[in-house]
């Protein structure tokens, strides 16, 4: 992996990020049902090698329609993680290069409650 830093806190440039990718799925509600309008959160991907520690920034975001399906078009390197949420739950998918087209994400109450 190319990776340039530059003498500025938290700056990276990478000269060898992917194209783009489609990462289509579905969300279950705890209960079963699609989680229709649930927010889905796309981390990136990729290791960083910084200076300064910084957290992983979203790679992407979308919202489930109203069969609990998304697609989302992101670039990303994977493993990465793809979390979902609606209201008091929450749920998570580690995803692989092969997994983008079949992600299922089980959403499960949180815990503590809301």
């Amino acid at each position: 992996m190319a990776v340039m830093l530059l003498p500025v806190s938290g700056c990276v440039i990478y000269l060898d990020y992917p194209g783009p990718q489609i990462v289509e799925g579905i969300v279950i509600s705890s209960d079963g049902q699609p989680a229709k309008g649930a927010y889905i959160t796309i981390w990136e991907g990729r290791d960083f090698l910084t200076l300064f520690p910084i957290s992983y920034p979203a790679a992407a975001r979308g919202e489930a329609d109203e069969t609990g399906r998304f697609s989302i078009s992101v670039q990303n390197e994977w493993p990465a993680r793809i979390t979902a949420s609606k209201q008091c739950e929450f749920g998570y998918f580690e995803a692989t290069q092969a997994s983008l087209k079949e992600v299922v994400i089980q959403l499960e109450p949180r815990q503590g409650g809301c």
